[in-house]
């Protein structure tokens, strides 16, 4: 990159960075209704979301900067900075864009459907916007490439729901054992609150837990990631760190183990199929057998 685009993206995350930090320390919930920046509190919003999007706007220019060149885009797509990157600028940037919007919001500090709606959906579009910028769009890595196409054979269907299966007994496996040795999981423990919520509450959030972020995810993980470590790095690297990047994202520590171990039976379902519909299968009903446990469960 260009010393002058350098200095433009600098620019645009200082920038970026104090109209956001502007925008959270003038909302009501920082300052209720007094303060020096009392007065900006009705731009607290505005000034959040700009900052937030300026900040993006600059991750954004340091990353993709080669996306729209063919050539340029083929390279090190598969390397680790280029996969750290992106993933950065998508929850970097999908961070600055949310907490802005939910600054503002008075109240106690405790989880919210319209929060975690979202920032799930905020997340997942990030996902599958630096997917297609960096390598869709250059044709590095085609939606036909992740076996995204019209539906060929009703067998990726079947594998998906046979794999649903598998997953489930791994997931609940894989929890056992760690509780066995004494690491309490918490994937579902942060989510105690939703089983006091309306139901038409809970299914909003289902179907973003449930139905968007498989899609994403395995657009991203595996139809991205996987597959750009598999042709620049091979097999045994493209299964390591797709699966310990998609556990670390998830940031829970006690259940990174599990998660990782989910990673590799995804990828491996990838690889064996080549298509991300079988995984978005299995990942989709996973994520909707959880949930269900959780707001039916006493």
């Amino acid at each position: 990159m260009k010393a002058t685009s350098w200095q433009v993206a600098g620019l645009l995350f200082v920038l970026g960075g104090f109209l956001g930090a502007l925008g959270l320390l003038a909302s009501p919930r920082f300052l209720g209704a007094s303060g020096g920046l009392a007065a900006l509190t009705p731009h607290s919003l505005a000034l959040g979301l700009l900052g937030g999007a300026l900040v993006l706007a600059a991750l954004a220019s340091i990353v993709l900067a080669p996306a729209g060149l063919p050539v340029a885009a083929r390279r090190n797509y598969g390397s680790h900075g280029t996969v750290l990157g992106l993933t950065l600028v998508a929850g970097l940037g999908s961070f600055a864009v949310v907490l802005p919007a939910l600054g503002p919001l008075a109240g106690v500090r405790q989880p919210t459907v319209a929060g975690f709606v979202l920032s799930a959906v905020v997340l997942d579009v990030a996902l599958v916007g630096v997917v297609y910028l960096r390598v869709v769009r250059p044709r590095v890595i085609t939606w036909h490439d992740m076996g995204l196409s019209a539906v060929r054979q009703p067998r990726v269907w079947l594998a998906g729901l046979v794999a649903s299966i598998v997953l489930f007994a791994l997931a609940a496996s894989l929890e056992l054992l760690m509780k066995a040795a004494g690491v309490q999981q918490t994937q579902l423990a942060s989510l105690e609150w939703l089983r006091s919520v309306p139901l038409w509450q809970y299914l909003l959030v289902a179907f973003s837990a449930a139905i968007l972020a498989p899609i994403a995810e395995e657009i991203y993980f595996r139809g991205y990631v996987f597959r750009a470590y598999f042709e620049q790095k091979g097999p045994l690297q493209a299964y390591l760190f797709s699966s310990l990047l998609f556990a670390l994202v998830h940031l829970n520590l006690p259940a990174i183990i599990p998660i990782f171990g989910i990673g590799l039976f995804l990828a491996f379902l990838y690889h064996r199929t080549g298509s991300v519909l079988p995984g978005m299968i299995a990942h989709a009903v996973n994520n909707a057998v959880a949930f269900a446990i959780l707001y039916l469960g006493t």
